[in-house]
């Protein structure tokens, strides 16, 4: 098997291209990437049948002409919502089968948009095949398998916001996410809410209660395209330690997460670019012992999961045996890069296996076995849940 993965040097493709090379010791892997040092650096500290490849993700026809031949690609470069379709299009056009980590509702939505275009090239392609969305839409998919109907979903979801190995990807798609009007699916329709609206205090295992607020994520595109019936499905989030969030809150209220442009020495850039690269500059304006605060008071909180860590709530309500009925699932890892890019490698043994039929886009519970595919993801993440019957439910 030959794969490649765009921005297989980054932040979470590294541990994707790692996760790879354990999972197959004898497949060849090529680490695309726009920077082809550390792509080369990787591939030679992991070894084996490993080679680099300097890949632009937002060049369609170059990623086309590199794809030609290969068996799987990954895409891991964020922000998704610029360069998560182009990806897409090139797999498509270079007639190869797809999986990536999406998490912006917008590209996800044009994504699932080719479908058509994708099965006319015999193509597969799964897009936000990560922990959210990804571990979160499977878990739903799961119990929806055991309950009759499925009435709502709640996904949630914290974060660590001082992971230092994080790239300026993830922030860009944090301050996407609380930008604008943001998706929810209410009533049985999609509509659009302010984002950080409507905030709730949700308890995630292990790691204590948050403050959550609507932000734009793919569950509700994803899960009432496949879940027969659901009527709401929202997702929430937030990082922590809250200073953080707050100050990103401020930054969204302020406006500069948005894609206005702002006029800098003759040149315009938009605001979220500038916000971005604040945040990635903090280790080297803030000062030292504002840092080491934010740290320490992380730890005290969080102990283990405090630095690299996340974790996920996910709500499911609907009918079991005629009576009302709630799963609570909790999930929590020490590394969110790690719980990330595993569900791939997940998604791609199904496919190895031949398990996934049809060709076209999905999102994973469109296409993924999701018993299989929880015992798998649940290697790299603690999984708890519990089970609530509510009542007899009377016509």
């Amino acid at each position: 098997m030959k794969v490649l993965i765009v921005g297989g040097a980054g932040h979470i493709g590294s541990h994707i291209t790692r996760e790879i090379r354990e999972y197959k010791k004898d497949w060849e892997i090529i680490i695309g990437d726009i920077n082809y040092d550390a792509a080369s650096e990787l591939a030679e500290e992991i070894g084996g049948n490993t080679s680099a490849l300097k890949v632009d993700a937002q060049d369609i026809d170059d990623m086309a002409s590199k794809f030609r031949g290969l068996d799987i690609v990954i895409g891991a470069v964020g922000p998704f919502y610029r360069y998560g379709v182009p990806m897409l299009k090139a797999a498509i056009k270079g007639k190869v089968s797809y999986f990536d980590i999406d998490d912006d509702y917008d590209a996800t939505k044009d994504s699932l948009d080719l479908c058509d275009e994708a099965a006319s090239n015999d193509v597969l392609a799964i897009v936000g095949l990560g922990f959210t969305p990804g571990v979160t839409n499977m878990i739903v998919k799961l119990v929806s398998e055991e309950l009759e109907k499925v009435d709502t979903v709640r996904t949630a979801w914290v974060w660590t916001g001082i992971d230092p190995t994080e790239g300026p990807g993830i922030v860009a798609h944090y301050f996407h996410a609380s930008t604008g009007e943001v998706p929810t699916y209410r009533d049985g329709r999609l509509v659009y809410v302010p984002a950080l609206s409507e905030p709730e205090e949700i308890l995630f295992h292990k790691l204590g209660s948050f403050t959550v607020s609507h932000v734009g994520h793919p569950e509700p595109i994803t899960i009432p395209r496949y879940i027969e019936g659901v009527r709401d499905v929202s997702n929430k989030g937030t990082i922590w330690p809250k200073y953080l969030a707050d100050a990103a809150r401020l930054f969204s209220e302020l406006g500069l997460t948005s894609m206005n442009e702002v006029q800098i020495r003759g040149m315009k850039v938009p605001a979220r670019e500038i916000a971005v690269r604040l945040v990635m500059s903090l280790p080297n304006i803030a000062p030292p012992e504002t840092l080491e605060r934010i740290f320490e008071e992380a730890h005290e909180k969080y102990g283990e999961y405090s630095l690299f860590g996340a974790g996920l709530n996910i709500n499911v309500k609907g009918i079991l045996n005629g009576e009302l009925t709630v799963y609570e699932y909790g999930v929590v890892t020490e590394s969110a890069a790690r719980a990330t890019a595993y569900p791939v490698v997940a998604g791609i043994k199904q496919y190895e296996e031949g398990k996934i039929d049809g060709k076209g886009v999905f999102a994973p519970e469109g296409a993924l076995d999701a018993k299989s595919f929880i015992k798998d993801v649940s290697k790299a993440m603690e999984i708890v849940y519990k089970k609530s019957r509510l009542g007899i439910i009377r016509e």
